[in-house]
């Protein structure tokens, strides 16, 4: 497996006002998978993503990743980890305002210390993301579904094993949803391990396996 996340629990808050965002929630995904958790708002679907990517330790369970437990590693190995292993996508972008969609794809690579190959790879999803035309824009001047694609190229320039997407059709309009969904699916087929997180049904079909979140628990 690509990932792991067994047993997992997490909780916010204190006394009575205690939320038990996950709940013993167990989730594997393994490379080629399609997974789609797909839950209502408040189920406990975001913190298991930055759970199972190494960015938020449970108070329960364990995680594997790539074959080491992230959160028994220093914050720096950890880093170093996720930085190589883990692609993230996000509802809100997080796209450097400054700089060209171009320099935000390759952020990525910074991260991961691999900047000297990584320009290729970037104006190759920058083609495949059909953002060539606007490859030296800013995000300001970027459509919605623009930033979107360009989040969605900056999380695959180093061919993680695994992609974390959060939401990542929530602000979109039909079309350029689909096409971060199919942008995805060519991605898991390429050999990686996806998860989105979604309350969003329509993109049940598309998925290899659902997984549906109620109250901090997997349901089914």
């Amino acid at each position: 497996m690509v990932v792991t996340g067994s047993d997992l629990v997490r909780t916010y808050g204190q006394g009575d006002r205690t939320v038990r965002a996950l709940d013993r929630v167990s989730l594997a995904a393994d490379a080629g998978e399609f997974v789609v958790v797909r839950g209502p708002s408040g189920c406990g679907k975001t913190t298991l993503l930055l759970t199972l990517g190494g960015l938020l330790a449970p108070q329960g369970g364990h995680v594997e990743l790539a074959g080491q437990d992230p959160y028994a590693l220093s914050p720096q190995r950890r880093a170093e980890l996720r930085a190589t292993q883990v692609g993230f996508v996000f509802q809100q972008f997080y796209l450097v305002p400054y700089l060209s969609v171009r320099d935000n794809v390759l952020c990525a690579a910074l991260a991961a210390g691999n900047a000297s190959h990584a320009q290729r790879r970037a104006d190759e999803l920058i083609e495949q993301m059909g953002l060539t035309s606007r490859r030296d824009h800013r995000p300001g001047e970027l459509s919605t579904g623009e930033k979107q694609r360009t989040a969605l190229a900056r999380a695959m320039l180093n061919r993680p094993p695994l992609l974390l997407a959060d939401e990542p059709t929530g602000n979109l309009d039909e079309a350029s949803a689909q096409a971060v969904m199919d942008a995805l699916r060519q991605y898991a087929a390429s050999g990686a391990a996806v998860v989105l997180v979604t309350h969003d049904p329509r993109w049940d079909r598309q998925a290899g396996r659902t997984v549906r979140m109620e109250y901090g628990r997997v349901v089914e």
